[in-house]
């Protein structure tokens, strides 16, 4: 899979000045009548579509190197952890990139 990393070794990275770039997904959500959203799956660049068999945890949280606001989904493709951001308008992944 293209994605997925260790979260505690991506915010290492982030602060070595690692190059992150988002790439942002179209993605399949529920809303709950409280107004919760939860992703279900999404389509990856190439049109790969992936199903998030759990999040892990939710919360407020800013983008690795942007910072920007928002909520950041701890989420969980068969062995992959990765994280999700969801801006209010729309959804990325970070990559890292190491040159």
């Amino acid at each position: 899979m293209p994605f997925g990393f260790d979260p505690l070794q991506a915010e290492q990275d982030v602060k070595n000045n690692i190059e992150v770039n988002r790439t942002y997904l179209e993605v399949t959500m529920s809303q709950k009548t409280t107004g919760k959203i939860v992703p279900l799956s999404f389509a990856w660049e190439d049109g790969r579509v992936f199903k998030i068999d759990k999040v892990l945890q939710t919360r407020p949280g800013n983008s690795l190197k942007a910072f920007a606001p928002g909520w950041r989904y701890y989420c969980q493709t068969g062995r992959k952890k990765y994280y999700l951001h969801y801006d209010g308008e729309r959804w990325y992944v970070e990559k890292l990139y190491n040159y």
